[in-house]
Order: structure tokens, then sequence, then C-alpha cells
């Protein structure tokens, strides 16, 4: 009896064990499944998040439509003149909004933006996507060489008959990013800010894009450095495509040319209370031929013996750059209830079968100029929203 209760004893012993140790180990698959689940909804929460801010931006001009006129009426953000074009201006005093001395938690326009991106850890950039060049495998020997955006930007494609061999080099002054690969198939990016070139190649055909950032912007942008996505645990990134107007056109005149006795020409524009220093103002000239009509400009004065700009010499001339003013008379943002406060005088001579159109364009502060020539254009473009926890 004694031998038989000792089996019994230790059998129980060896099933009690036996259980605990599945349910403990049920109990960490569980706990995994739990934490695995809860990272699933976190991560799902944060793209959705991420989309829908991406979409309400290119989609809608936001509640007021107008609101950029008076930014403290703002309730729902939106950045969009039409569905999928961006307007320019709004996208400008959203940067100021986010400026750090006015990026205060309790303004009810500050609210709105973070309401749209779940709080303050988020990021807005505007990019420029373009094709470079597109060509055939087959006898490849192409190379590329100019500059973008500031970087040098060199390309070389071959076929070495049983292989295709890419290389991209960008450098900007003494920082240089580079790298090369073979094979049939292959993809190869290659980032110097603010510029990335990809390769793409299918065996077949070699593709080379080129993407840009025209403008970014996070709450306290101005400060300098990055947004701090880089040190998150969980970034979510949202995509949208759309055109953007390079700048804004304030005043446009066309077919400008001399006559007999060229008398001077006076284009008014408007440069808005507050507006000053949050845009670069350029005149553009797009003369008929690569050297005339001589065309002479002087800003908000009359003609005398010594002009503001002068062509041929240049076709863009920085009024205010960075907040630096150029001619001689500064530009203005005072009232005129509404009417055009500032003016240009120009004079144009040479053959009567030249001609010039000159404009006033406003572009984002700190933009890159060349911007200013395409303001005319519509240009493809990329919104891109990150926001992170």
């Amino acid at each position: 009896m004694k031998e038989r209760g000792q089996v019994l004893t230790l059998d129980m012993f060896l099933a009690l064990s036996l259980t605990a140790l599945v349910l403990g180990y049920s109990g960490v698959v569980m706990e995994q499944v739990h934490t695995r689940a809860q990272e699933e909804v976190s991560r799902y929460s944060l793209e959705r998040v991420a989309g829908d801010a991406a979409e309400a931006l290119v989609k809608t001009g936001g509640l007021p439509e107008n609101w950029e006129d008076r930014p403290s009426t703002l309730q729902v953000l939106g950045l969009v003149e039409e569905p999928n074009v961006l307007s320019p201006r709004k996208l400008v005093y959203l940067r100021e909004l986010c400026r750090s001395e006015n990026w205060n938690s309790s303004g009810p326009e500050v609210q709105a933006v973070r309401r749209l991106f779940g709080g303050q850890n988020f990021e807005v950039r505007i990019l420029s996507r373009s094709l470079l060049v597109r060509a055939s495998a087959a006898g490849l020997n192409y190379t590329l060489n100019t500059s973008l955006q500031g970087v040098g930007v060199y390309v070389r494609l071959e076929n070495l008959g049983s292989t295709l061999r890419a290389r991209v080099r960008l450098q900007k002054e003494n920082t240089v990013k580079e790298q090369t690969m073979q094979g049939k198939t292959f993809s190869m990016v290659v980032s110097l800010p603010p510029l990335t070139v990809e390769v793409v190649s299918d065996g077949k055909t070699v593709g080379v894009w080129c993407e840009g950032v025209i403008w970014k912007l996070w709450p306290g942008w101005d400060l300098g450095g990055t947004s701090g996505e880089e040190n998150s645990v969980e970034v979510a990134v949202a995509r949208r495509s759309l055109v953007l107007p390079a700048g804004e056109v304030r005043n446009a005149v066309e077919n400008r040319r001399h006559r007999a006795r060229p008398e001077p020409y006076t284009l008014t524009f408007l440069v808005r209370p507050g507006e000053l220093d949050l845009f670069d103002w350029y005149v553009v000239l797009f003369p008929s031929d690569p050297n005339k009509p001589a065309t002479e400009v002087w800003v908000n004065r009359p003609k005398d013996n010594k002009f503001d700009y002068h062509f041929p010499w240049n076709t863009l001339f920085p009024m205010r750059y960075h907040g630096k003013d150029y001619p001689k008379v500064p530009l203005t943002e005072a009232d005129n209830g509404g009417n055009p406060n500032n003016y240009l005088t120009l004079k144009v001579t040479g053959s009567p079968g030249d001609s010039v159109d000159v404009g006033v364009v406003a572009v984002p502060r700190c933009s890159s100029p060349e911007l200013a020539r395409q303001a005319w254009n519509l240009l493809p473009a990329i919104l891109e929203v990150r926001v992170w926890r």
C-alpha cells in the first residue's frame, strides 16, 4: 500500500507539473499575441492618421475656405485651391503658424492643426519627382552630368554585355554620396538632401528618377535641425499626388516693345499686410531674344538715370529675398484699401520686332529662385505626411 501510494503521488506531481507548464506557456503565448495585436492596432491607427491627413490636405481648402486670409479663424486644415492643386498662400501660412514663436497649443488655429495630425509629431513635405531618363538596356551607353537644386548629379549607365551597370554620384560642396550597382534587374537609391536619385532596371529598360524636397515644415521648423521623426519608434508615411503653382504671379504685362518715343510703362501689384516677409519677391523677364530688347526696371519710383535692374544682364531680379531688400526703394505692405501698393516702371528699347513679358512673382520665403521662373506653370509634385510616436 505504501509503495502504491508513492506511485500515485509521483504521477499526480508529474501531471500537475505538466499542467502548470502548459498553462504557463499558454499564458506567455497569449501575452505575446495580445502585445502583437496591440502593436498592429497602434500601427494601423498611425497609418490611418497619416492617410486621412494627407487626403484632407490635397482634397479640401480647409474650413473656412479662405482661412489663410485670417489664420486665427482656422477650424479644419486644407492646403489646396481646388482638389489636388496646391495653394502656395495656404502653405505659407501653415508654415508661419508652425514657426516656434507662433506654435501656441492653446490657440484655436494650432488646435485645428493638431487635430488633423493627432498631435504635434508631424512633418509635411512638398516634393518634386521627375523622370530624368528612360533608356533601352540594349546597347545602353548614357551619361548625365548636371546640377539640380544645388546638388551636382552624375549618372552613368552602361550595358557590359552580360550585365548592366549603373553609377550615381551626388555632390554638394564637400559632401559626396556615391553608389554603383550591377545586374539585370535592380533598384538603387542615392540621397543627398534635398535630392534623391533612383535608378530602376527591369532588364529591358532602365529609368532614372529624381526627387527633391521643395518645401518642408513641422512645429518649430525655424529652429533648425530636424523634426525628430528619426528618433521615434514608429513612423507612418502617406503620399498623395498633386500639382502646384511654383509661385503667385501678382501681375504681369506681355509684349512690351520699343516705340518711336519709348514711354515708361507702369506695372502695379499688391503686397497684402503681413505678406512681405512670408514670400520672396521677384521681377521675372521673358525676352523674345536672348539679348534683346533692352529693358530697364525701377521699383516704386519713376524713371531716372539709375535703374534698379537691366536686361541684358539677367532675367530674374530679386526685389526682396530672405527678408533683405535689393532695390533703392523697398517694397511696402502698407494697407491701401486692397488696391495695389507697389509698382514697377518699365522702359523697353530696341527693334520694334523684339518684345518682352514682365511679371511680378511671389514664392514662399527661402524657396529656390528657379521656382519664380516657373510660376506660370503647374508642376507635378507629391505631398508627403509623416506622423510618429
